[in-house]
């Protein structure tokens, strides 16, 4: 991923892989939010484009409706301590 992800900024549309946001990037969103989950960090361009996924907005939507879900499915729910 980091390899991929170093590769934007190079773009004169933009910081994005292909310069604008596109379906490229926005197939990224997963892998960004298990890199935040697991507390993945990446430094350069990359971590400077995970930082810019996590924030874009579409993303900050998508995390949004997830915790306005009010379903569960108990056997894919984090592990409670006690």
């Amino acid at each position: 991923m980091a390899a991929i992800w170093e590769t934007a900024e190079n773009h004169p549309g933009g910081p994005w892989l292909f310069g604008y946001f596109t379906a490229a990037d926005i197939m990224f969103a997963p892998v960004a939010s298990r890199f935040q989950t697991y507390g993945v960090s990446l430094e350069g361009r990359a971590g400077r484009y995970l930082e810019r996924m996590l924030s874009h907005p579409l993303v900050q939507a998508w995390f949004a409706s997830g915790q306005d879900e009010p379903e569960t499915i108990d056997m894919f729910e984090l592990p409670t301590s006690g």
